[in-house]
C-alpha cells in the first residue's frame, strides 16, 4: 500500500535549504576536526619534544653550575648548592621520563589515527559527493513542480 505524502513547493525548497545548510555546517565541522587534529599532531611530534628537550638542558646546565659550586664554594654555598643538584637531578630524572612518553606517543600516532581519518575522510566524501546529488535532485524536482504548476495555472 502506497502512501502520498502532502508536501508543498515551499516545504521542499525550505528542505533544501536546510540541507544545504546542515552540508556547509557538517563540512566546516570536519574542517574544524581535522585542523585541531593537525595542530595537537605537530604538537606531540614536533613542539613537545623541543620544549623538554629545552627544559632538559637549562637543568642541566643548572646541574653544571651547582657541581662546580659545590666543587669551588664554601659550606654555606655548597649547601645550597647541593638542594639545587637534586632538584635538577630529580627534574632531568622526570624530563627523560616524559621523553619516553612522548616518544611512544609520536611512534603510536600514525596508527592511532588512521582509523579516524579514513572515518572522516569517507563522512566528508559522503557530504561532498552525495548530498551534493541529493540537492540536485531536490532542485531537478522543485522545477518539475514548478512547471507542473505553471502549466496546471495556464490549463485553468
Amino acid at each position: 500500500m502506497s502512501v502520498q505524502a502532502n508536501v508543498t513547493i515551499e516545504e521542499l525548497e525550505h528542505f533544501r535549504q536546510q540541507l544545504l545548510v546542515f552540508n556547509e555546517e557538517s563540512l566546516s565541522s570536519l574542517q574544524a576536526v581535522h585542523s585541531e587534529t593537525s595542530k595537537r599532531r605537530h604538537f606531540v611530534e614536533y613542539e613537545l619534544p623541543a620544549k623538554l628537550r629545552h627544559e632538559m638542558a637549562q637543568w642541566e646546565k643548572k646541574l653544571e653550575q651547582a657541581n662546580h659550586e659545590i666543587s669551588s664554594s664554601s659550606k654555606v654555598a655548597q649547601v645550597a648548592a647541593i638542594q639545587i643538584k637534586r632538584t635538577a637531578l630529580n627534574n632531568i630524572s622526570e624530563l627523560e621520563g616524559r621523553l619516553q612518553v612522548v616518544k611512544k606517543w609520536r611512534q603510536q600516532l600514525g596508527q592511532l589515527l588512521a582509523e579516524p581519518e579514513s572515518r572522516l575522510l569517507k563522512l566528508k566524501t559522503f557530504l561532498v559527493n552525495d548530498m551534493d546529488k541529493a540537492v540536485g535532485l531536490l532542485n531537478e524536482q522543485q522545477q518539475i513542480l514548478d512547471e507542473y504548476t505553471r502549466i496546471q495555472g495556464d490549463i485553468s
